[in-house]
Protein backbone atom coordinates (compact mmCIF):
# COMPACT_ATOMS: atom_id res chain seq x y z
CA UNK A 1 0.00 0.00 0.00
CA UNK A 2 2.85 2.36 0.88
CA UNK A 3 4.55 1.66 -2.45
CA UNK A 4 1.31 2.40 -4.25
CA UNK A 5 0.98 5.77 -2.49
CA UNK A 6 4.60 6.62 -3.29
CA UNK A 7 4.07 5.85 -6.99
CA UNK A 8 0.89 7.94 -7.03
CA UNK A 9 2.65 10.87 -5.39
CA UNK A 10 5.58 10.54 -7.79
CA UNK A 11 3.32 10.55 -10.86
CA UNK A 12 1.44 13.62 -9.58
CA UNK A 13 4.71 15.44 -8.85
CA UNK A 14 6.10 14.68 -12.32
CA UNK A 15 2.83 15.78 -13.91
CA UNK A 16 2.89 19.11 -12.05
CA UNK A 17 6.56 19.63 -12.98
CA UNK A 18 5.87 19.02 -16.68
CA UNK A 19 2.81 21.29 -16.54
CA UNK A 20 4.81 24.15 -15.03
CA UNK A 21 7.72 23.57 -17.42
CA UNK A 22 5.40 23.95 -20.40
CA UNK A 23 4.31 27.30 -18.92
CA UNK A 24 7.87 28.53 -18.29
CA UNK A 25 7.31 27.83 -14.59
CA UNK A 26 4.77 30.64 -14.42
CA UNK A 27 1.21 30.05 -13.33
CA UNK A 28 -1.18 29.94 -16.32
CA UNK A 29 -4.17 32.24 -16.56
CA UNK A 30 -6.36 29.71 -14.76
CA UNK A 31 -4.42 30.52 -11.57
CA UNK A 32 -3.86 34.21 -12.24
CA UNK A 33 -7.50 35.30 -11.96
CA UNK A 34 -8.25 38.67 -13.56
CA UNK A 35 -5.23 39.82 -15.54
CA UNK A 36 -3.86 42.91 -17.24
CA UNK A 37 -1.33 43.21 -20.08
CA UNK A 38 1.71 45.16 -18.90
CA UNK A 39 4.99 45.92 -20.64
CA UNK A 40 8.22 45.67 -18.65
CA UNK A 41 11.73 46.81 -19.56
CA UNK A 42 14.78 44.55 -19.81
CA UNK A 43 17.62 45.91 -17.67
CA UNK A 44 20.06 42.98 -17.94
CA UNK A 45 20.69 40.27 -20.55
CA UNK A 46 23.28 37.51 -20.27
CA UNK A 47 23.92 34.23 -22.06
CA UNK A 48 24.20 31.01 -20.07
CA UNK A 49 24.92 27.36 -21.02
CA UNK A 50 21.92 25.30 -22.09
CA UNK A 51 20.69 22.06 -20.54
CA UNK A 52 23.64 19.72 -19.88
CA UNK A 53 25.94 22.22 -21.55
CA UNK A 54 24.27 21.94 -24.95
CA UNK A 55 23.95 25.27 -26.72
CA UNK A 56 22.92 28.32 -24.73
CA UNK A 57 19.96 30.25 -23.38
CA UNK A 58 19.63 33.89 -22.45
CA UNK A 59 18.81 34.97 -18.92
CA UNK A 60 17.21 38.40 -18.60
CA UNK A 61 16.25 40.62 -15.70
CA UNK A 62 13.39 43.06 -16.15
CA UNK A 63 11.27 45.53 -14.23
CA UNK A 64 7.60 46.42 -14.59
CA UNK A 65 5.12 48.53 -12.68
CA UNK A 66 1.57 47.78 -11.58
CA UNK A 67 -0.59 50.35 -9.79
CA UNK A 68 2.50 52.57 -9.35
CA UNK A 69 4.48 49.76 -7.67
CA UNK A 70 7.73 48.42 -9.16
CA UNK A 71 8.54 44.73 -9.53
CA UNK A 72 11.73 43.00 -10.67
CA UNK A 73 11.91 39.47 -12.06
CA UNK A 74 13.91 37.10 -14.28
CA UNK A 75 13.11 35.01 -17.34
CA UNK A 76 15.01 32.51 -19.47
CA UNK A 77 14.71 33.25 -23.18
CA UNK A 78 14.76 29.96 -25.07
CA UNK A 79 14.55 29.10 -28.78
CA UNK A 80 10.91 30.22 -28.82
CA UNK A 81 12.07 33.84 -28.88
CA UNK A 82 14.94 35.75 -30.48
CA UNK A 83 17.80 37.02 -28.34
CA UNK A 84 16.85 40.21 -26.53
CA UNK A 85 18.70 43.48 -25.93
CA UNK A 86 18.81 45.66 -22.85
CA UNK A 87 16.01 48.22 -23.17
CA UNK A 88 13.65 45.96 -25.13
CA UNK A 89 10.13 45.52 -23.80
CA UNK A 90 8.76 42.27 -22.37
CA UNK A 91 4.98 41.77 -22.61
CA UNK A 92 3.41 40.25 -19.51
CA UNK A 93 -0.04 39.04 -18.54
CA UNK A 94 -0.07 40.08 -14.88
CA UNK A 95 -2.45 39.02 -12.14
CA UNK A 96 -4.50 41.95 -10.84
CA UNK A 97 -4.73 40.51 -7.32
CA UNK A 98 -1.14 39.21 -7.15
CA UNK A 99 0.94 41.42 -9.49
CA UNK A 100 4.12 39.48 -8.69
CA UNK A 101 2.57 36.58 -10.65
CA UNK A 102 2.60 36.80 -14.43
CA UNK A 103 2.92 34.97 -17.72
CA UNK A 104 5.32 36.09 -20.47
CA UNK A 105 3.47 36.52 -23.77
CA UNK A 106 6.13 38.11 -25.98
CA UNK A 107 8.72 40.82 -26.56
CA UNK A 108 8.93 44.10 -28.43
CA UNK A 109 12.11 45.53 -29.86
CA UNK A 110 12.86 49.09 -28.92
CA UNK A 111 15.83 51.08 -30.11
CA UNK A 112 17.20 54.34 -28.84
CA UNK A 113 18.81 56.87 -31.20
CA UNK A 114 21.92 55.98 -29.19
CA UNK A 115 23.10 52.47 -29.93
CA UNK A 116 25.70 52.31 -27.18
CA UNK A 117 27.91 54.91 -25.51
CA UNK A 118 30.21 54.72 -22.51
CA UNK A 119 31.53 57.64 -20.43
CA UNK A 120 34.15 57.32 -17.68
CA UNK A 121 35.65 59.49 -14.95
CA UNK A 122 38.67 58.88 -12.73
CA UNK A 123 38.06 59.06 -8.99
CA UNK A 124 40.50 59.41 -6.08
CA UNK A 125 40.10 55.66 -5.69
CA UNK A 126 38.95 53.73 -8.76
CA UNK A 127 36.69 55.24 -11.41
CA UNK A 128 33.05 55.77 -12.41
CA UNK A 129 31.38 54.61 -15.61
CA UNK A 130 28.16 55.66 -17.32
CA UNK A 131 26.88 53.34 -20.03
CA UNK A 132 23.95 54.24 -22.30
CA UNK A 133 22.33 51.44 -24.26
CA UNK A 134 18.90 51.28 -25.88
CA UNK A 135 17.09 53.64 -23.47
CA UNK A 136 18.81 52.14 -20.41
CA UNK A 137 21.56 53.86 -18.44
CA UNK A 138 23.83 52.06 -15.98
CA UNK A 139 25.95 54.20 -13.67
CA UNK A 140 28.68 52.21 -11.87
CA UNK A 141 31.26 53.27 -9.32
CA UNK A 142 34.34 51.02 -9.21
CA UNK A 143 36.81 50.87 -6.34
CA UNK A 144 40.14 49.13 -5.90
CA UNK A 145 40.84 46.22 -8.26
CA UNK A 146 37.63 46.94 -10.18
CA UNK A 147 35.33 46.10 -7.28
CA UNK A 148 31.82 47.48 -7.82
CA UNK A 149 30.93 49.88 -5.02
CA UNK A 150 27.60 51.18 -6.30
CA UNK A 151 25.48 50.50 -9.38
CA UNK A 152 22.39 52.37 -10.54
CA UNK A 153 20.25 51.09 -13.41
CA UNK A 154 17.35 52.98 -14.94
CA UNK A 155 15.76 54.68 -17.91
CA UNK A 156 16.87 57.92 -19.52
CA UNK A 157 15.53 60.47 -21.94
CA UNK A 158 17.31 63.23 -23.86
CA UNK A 159 15.87 66.60 -24.79
CA UNK A 160 18.28 68.83 -26.71
CA UNK A 161 21.45 68.72 -24.59
CA UNK A 162 19.80 67.63 -21.33
CA UNK A 163 19.74 63.99 -20.25
CA UNK A 164 17.30 62.95 -17.52
CA UNK A 165 18.14 59.72 -15.70
CA UNK A 166 15.50 57.87 -13.66
CA UNK A 167 17.18 55.16 -11.56
CA UNK A 168 14.99 52.09 -11.08
CA UNK A 169 17.39 49.75 -9.33
CA UNK A 170 20.25 50.77 -7.01
CA UNK A 171 22.79 48.35 -5.52
CA UNK A 172 25.04 49.77 -2.79
CA UNK A 173 27.74 47.18 -2.06
CA UNK A 174 29.35 49.15 0.78
CA UNK A 175 26.12 49.17 2.78
CA UNK A 176 24.96 45.78 1.43
CA UNK A 177 21.65 47.23 0.26
CA UNK A 178 19.57 46.85 -2.88
CA UNK A 179 16.91 49.44 -3.55
CA UNK A 180 14.01 49.56 -5.97
CA UNK A 181 11.61 52.50 -5.47
CA UNK A 182 8.29 51.27 -4.11
CA UNK A 183 6.46 53.48 -6.54
CA UNK A 184 7.16 55.35 -9.75
CA UNK A 185 6.61 58.66 -7.95
CA UNK A 186 9.51 57.86 -5.60
CA UNK A 187 12.01 57.50 -8.43
CA UNK A 188 15.06 59.71 -8.07
CA UNK A 189 15.94 61.89 -11.03
CA UNK A 190 19.43 62.96 -12.05
CA UNK A 191 20.26 65.58 -14.68
CA UNK A 192 23.23 65.68 -17.05
CA UNK A 193 24.41 67.97 -19.84
CA UNK A 194 24.83 65.59 -22.75
CA UNK A 195 27.27 66.13 -25.59
CA UNK A 196 27.06 63.16 -27.92
CA UNK A 197 30.39 61.37 -28.43
CA UNK A 198 32.11 63.89 -26.16
CA UNK A 199 31.05 64.14 -22.54
CA UNK A 200 28.35 63.95 -19.90
CA UNK A 201 28.33 66.57 -17.15
CA UNK A 202 26.47 65.71 -13.95
CA UNK A 203 24.44 68.62 -12.58
CA UNK A 204 23.72 66.74 -9.36
CA UNK A 205 27.36 66.18 -8.38
CA UNK A 206 28.79 69.69 -8.76
CA UNK A 207 29.56 69.54 -12.48
CA UNK A 208 31.44 66.22 -12.50
CA UNK A 209 32.53 65.54 -16.08
CA UNK A 210 32.47 62.06 -17.64
CA UNK A 211 34.53 61.68 -20.84
CA UNK A 212 33.39 59.49 -23.73
CA UNK A 213 35.58 56.40 -23.92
Amino acid sequence: MKNSNAWTFGIIFIGIFIFLALNDFKLPKLFLGDTKIIKGTIIEARLKPGFKGKGFNQNIKFVYSHHDTWFESEFTVDNKYKLQKIGNLIVLEVSESHPDKYKVTGFERRYSPIDSETFIRNEKVGYSELKLENNILVRTRFGLKGKIIKEETGKFEILNDTLKFYPIKIIDSLNATEFIPESMTEQLKQLFIYKKNESLVSLDDTLIVFKNS
